[in-house]
């Protein structure tokens, strides 16, 4: 209804120049008067022919502005959990580095004990070993000893026998041994 009262107060300003110019007459009254109605009817069909396509065309209108609405908060909410994602990610990149870090120094810890505990037992190992070789060592030269000493012994006795005995008593002695030998 406003729009109506709205065409009529815009038909009546319109024709204002035309009253106030005096030119009006009776006939052109009633030209007016049938221009008004046409333009009335031809408004109100216009109006009733287009008011629902233009009342569903603003409603459809509104209601995907809405829905879109809807959906750009639905898209931001959803960049601002990947966002808080990444940045969590980020975050735990970070801890995790340390933590990488902390496990391949403890790691590398253990790799220097190992390697420190091998060589301290490859050293007492070889401190062994060459206990070892020096005792045999000494004992091969105390044997060696012994048996230079023996055989020096030997043969100085032999030259102090040969010295005091004479042939005679050699040859006693040599059948009394015998003797020994045979009966035992």
């Amino acid at each position: 209804m406003r729009y109506i009262w709205g065409a009529v107060i815009i038909l009546f300003l319109m024709s204002t120049p035309a009253l106030a110019a005096g030119h009006l007459t009776e006939a052109s009254w009633e030209d007016l008067k049938f221009r008004i109605i046409n333009f009335l009817l031809f408004a109100g069909i216009m109006i009733w022919l287009l008011w629902r396509r233009v009342r569903d065309y603003y409603v459809g209108r509104r209601q995907k502005i809405a829905e879109d609405l809807a959906n750009l908060e639905q898209e931001k909410a959803e960049a601002e959990r990947r966002l808080a994602e990444v940045e969590s990610h980020i975050a735990n990149l970070k801890a995790e580095g340390e933590t990488i870090l902390a496990e391949y120094r403890k790691q590398g810890e253990n790799i220097q004990n190992a390697i420190i505990a091998r060589a301290e037992a490859t050293a007492a190992q070889i401190t062994e070993q060459a206990k070892f070789a020096v005792d045999n060592e000494a004992k091969m030269a105390a044997d060696n000893l012994r048996e230079s000493v023996a055989d020096m012994v030997a043969e100085a006795c032999e030259e102090l026998l040969k010295k005091q005995l004479g042939k005679e008593e050699h040859a006693k002695l040599i059948d009394k041994y015998l003797n020994k030998v045979v009966l035992n």
